[in-house]
C-alpha cells in the first residue's frame, strides 16, 4: 500500500511537472511573439520616422519655394509700379507735345498770316 501510494504522488508529480512544462512551452510561445510584435512595431517606427524625415525635408523644399515665388511676386508688383509711373509720364509728354504741336500750328498760321501781308 505504501508503494501505491508513492506511485500515486510520483504520478502526481509527473503529471504537474507536464502541466508545467506546456504552461512553460506556450509562456516561451506567448513571449516569441510579443518579440516579434515588438520588432514590427519598432521597424513601423523606424519607417515613420524616416517618413517624417522626408516629409520635413519636402516642407523646407516647399516653404524655400514659397520664398522665393513671393520674391518673384513682390519684384513683378514692384515693376509693375514703376512701368505704370513710366507710362503716365509718357502719357504726359505725349499731351504736352500735342498741346506745343497745337502752339507751333497756331503760330506758324499767325506768321503765315502776317507774312501773307508782306509785299515781295
Amino acid at each position: 500500500k505504501a508503494f501505491d501510494t508513492i506511485t500515486s504522488q510520483v504520478t502526481s508529480v509527473l503529471q504537474f511537472i507536464d502541466e508545467t512544462d506546456s504552461a512553460m512551452k506556450e509562456q516561451t510561445e506567448g513571449s516569441n511573439q510579443v518579440l516579434e510584435a515588438l520588432k514590427k512595431i519598432q521597424n513601423i517606427t523606424q519607417e515613420i520616422l524616416s517618413g517624417s524625415t522626408e516629409m520635413s525635408s519636402g516642407a523646407g523644399m516647399i516653404l524655400t519655394e514659397m520664398e522665393r515665388l513671393q520674391n518673384i511676386a513682390v519684384h513683378l508688383n514692384t515693376s509693375s509700379s514703376s512701368m505704370k509711373e513710366n507710362i503716365e509720364k509718357i502719357n504726359t509728354a505725349i499731351l504736352s507735345v500735342a498741346s506745343l504741336s497745337d502752339k507751333n500750328k497756331e503760330l506758324g498760321d499767325a506768321l503765315q498770316k502776317t507774312s501773307d501781308g508782306f509785299i515781295l
